[in-house]
Order: C-alpha cells, then structure tokens, then sequence
C-alpha cells in the first residue's frame, strides 16, 4: 500500500504540476497534503498505520469526489468563456483605505489583547507562561470580550499588505504593520500561527514570477525573515508548553530530529484516529449539515427551537494510535466532518469544495486581483489542513472569511466585456 500512495503521490504532482503549468495548485494541496499524511502514516515508527478496507474506500471516494468537483470547475469556465463575463480590476485607493480601515479595528484589538495579557500574565516574562496561559484559555478565565470578534482580521489584513507592498508600494509603516498582524500568535494555541504562515506561504508561491528582480528578491527577504521568526517561535513554544514529545521517532527507520518530531506527528496521526472512531462506530450521520453549520446550531437554532447536541461530535477524546507506548492523539480528517454531517453522501461536500477553488484559481490567474486572491487563500486554506480538520466548524473562520469577502466586495471592481 505504501509503494502504491508513493506512485499515487509522485503522478499526482506531475500531472497536475503539467496541467497548471503550477506546482502550487489546488490538486497538489489537497491530494499532496492528505497522501503525504498516509505516507507517513506508515513510516512513523511506533504508530498504528492499519486502516480497515472501509477507511480506504471512503478516502478513495473523497479524492474521486474532490477532482470530479476540480474537472467541473474546469467545464463551467470553458463553456462561458466565449460569453459576456465580468472581469475583476483592483482599484488601488480601496486597497489602501481597506488597509487602513482594517489596521484600525485590528490595532485597537490586538492592542487590548496585549493589555489584558500584561495585566493577567506579565508580558516580560509571557513566554515561561504559556502552560499558565494555555489552561486560562482554555477554561475561558483568559478573554478580551468582544475584540475577540476583530483579531481574525489580521489574516486578510496581512494578505492585503503584502500585496500592497508587492505591487505598489514598499512602505515602512506597511511592514510594521504586517509585523503587527502575528500579535494574537502570542498564544498557546498555534493555530494562529499556523494558518497566518501558510496563508502568507501561500501569497508567495501565487505571486512569484520565474525570473525575480532584485528589488522583488528583496521584499521576500524581508518577508522570510519574518517567517523564519515566526517558525522558530512555534517551535519553541512547543517546547515550552511541554507538548513536544518525549519518545524518539524513526521515519522509514531514519531517526527523526527532536526538531520535526511534532510536525510530523502532527500530519501522520489523523488517519489512524480516523481508524479509531471507525472500530467505535462512530463515523455515521449525525445530524445534516452539523458541521458546516455548527455556529448556527450552537447560537441560533436554540432560538428558534431546535435543539442539536454538537459536543459528541467536536470533542473528540484522547484515544491511543500506537503500537509499542502509549500515543495519545484526537484530531481528525475533513473526512469525518463532512460523514457526520451528510452520511453517505459525503463526496458531495468535496465536489462542492473541489468546484469553488477551481473556480477561484482560474479567476485569480485571469486578473490577480488582491479581492480574489483573498478568496482562494482562504480556500485553500482549508484544503491545506483538510488532513487534519475542518476549518469552519470555529467561529474564528467564520470571521475570518466574514472579514475577506468584505475587503473582496470593496476592492474588486467589476466591469463587463464581451
């Protein structure tokens, strides 16, 4: 099976690499990311790598799904082609007021954020806290109230500075400002963190040229420099809330540096906790739609009367995927999301998401607008971390792409041509 996902992986790149003329596509990083994760399903020492012939025939549905939804995307633009369309133009002064409207409500926000840490935790000394922080947040004694709802601005508010800073103008207060933007990853949770570095990874592989100026090759510096930061933050943050494991890994019998131990235990565990919730039954329907809608039956359903429990289905338990210690792990794939809210008919979800982003990337190729450039960063966005969750069943999503198509609808103008 190994060999297999190996062959898979390798034509997978090359054929889509070729039919791009990208790397950098919407079938590498939904196939790459989910194989790359089988892969080292199996050759992570110590960890369970069996799947039930029932897992693999529902993986293999969802890939089907996702490029049935990619070639769909493909058909709808080549028969509207020779038709009026409308194309997107950006308008530079949007940009820069959106930029600045945004910065505003962000500042304000990121700035109480940093208060409320001094205040409770000491901000001098935040670093050899973040055990402390982590069980505030968790147990809610740590909020900033309502500014809580502002901070996921700061993913569509760096997209739009880094494009302003690109293509218009390399300004001081720009890049302090992008600097700015990682504050809410001054965190236990990661996440931020993560999404905010790919996203920014994601501006980069979309926007480069084959041939780099020199003053374009300048502006990356910069930017990895401040990339390089933020990795090495996250991993000594790991450190530092005592996650990072103490067990040494083999990969394909290589010993692992303690330096990638998480990350890839991070991509590898999903499929076999998948395993697990498989033996226990727990991968039919739930209820329609409980996952994508979860804000709704969280907040508004109960309003109206309608009454879903959604805490069986989001808070998964710590189960063991080892085999010779004892490996606790409970994230999951998109997969089980997209099960537990519409059964067996799951691949729909993945048609749905391969249609939207192929949509988005032929649109962003056509006129590279920041607008559409917001939207597909969010998607793939999602289809990045499909290998191990489903993004929109958080609030924090959900506003963060409340917050791009906002800046899409103002900075993207439309005109018609035939």
């Amino acid at each position: 099976m190994l060999f297999l996902l190996l062959v898979i992986f390798t034509i997978s790149l090359y054929f889509s690499s070729k039919w791009y003329n990208n790397i950098f596509n919407p079938i590498n990083i939904f196939l790459g990311i989910n194989l790359l994760s089988l892969i080292l399903m199996y050759g992570l020492s110590g960890l369970d790598s069996h799947l039930s012939p029932m897992i693999w025939y529902i993986i293999f549905v969802m890939f089907i799904s996702y490029l049935i939804g990619i070639f769909l995307g493909s058909f709808n633009y080549r028969v509207l082609k020779e038709k009026r369309i409308r194309k997107k133009e950006t308008s530079r002064k949007r940009l820069l007021y959106t930029i600045i409207f945004y910065s505003i409500i962000y500042d304000i926000s990121a700035f109480v954020y940093i208060w409320e840490i001094n205040k409770i935790f000491g901000f001098v000394g935040v670093l050899s806290k973040l055990t402390k922080m982590n069980i505030a947040f968790q147990s809610g004694d740590f909020s900033v109230g309502i500014f809580n709802i502002f901070l996921p601005i700061t993913y569509a508010l760096s997209l739009m500075i880094l494009y302003y800073i690109k293509f218009y103008n390399n300004k001081l207060l720009l890049i302090i400002q992008y600097i700015l933007c990682y504050i809410p990853a001054l965190s236990p949770r990661r996440d931020t963190l993560f999404y905010l570095i790919f996203m920014s990874l994601v501006f980069v592989f979309l926007t480069s040229k084959k041939k780099q100026s020199t003053e374009e090759i300048k502006k990356y510096f910069k930017f990895f420099s401040i990339l390089s930061i933020a990795i090495w933050f996250m991993g000594m943050s790991q450190n530092l809330l005592n996650k990072a494991s103490s067990h040494s890994f083999k990969l394909f019998h290589v010993p692992i540096p303690s330096s990638l131990n998480e990350i890839i235990i991070y991509i590898a565990g999903n499929y076999p906790y998948l395993q697990r919730l498989y033996e226990l039954q727990q991968l039919s329907m739930d209820h329609f739609l409980v996952a994508s809608l979860r804000i709704y039956y969280i907040y508004i359903a109960p309003i109206l009367g309608i009454h879903v429990n959604t805490k069986v289905i989001f808070d998964l338990p710590l189960m063991n995927i080892g085999t010779d210690f004892n490996f606790l792990f409970n994230t999951v794939p998109m997969l089980y999301y997209f099960l537990k809210e519409s059964g067996i008919f799951f691949f729909i979800g993945f048609i749905i998401l391969g249609f939207i982003t192929q949509k988005l990337f032929i649109m962003f190729n056509k006129n590279r607008s920041p607008g559409t450039l917001l939207l597909l960063s969010y998607f793939l966005f999602l289809l990045f971390f499909s290998f191990r969750s489903y993004n929109v069943i958080y609030l924090s999503s959900l506003l963060m792409l409340f917050y791009i198509l906002i800046a899409y609808f103002i900075i993207d103008v439309e005109r018609s041509e035939e």
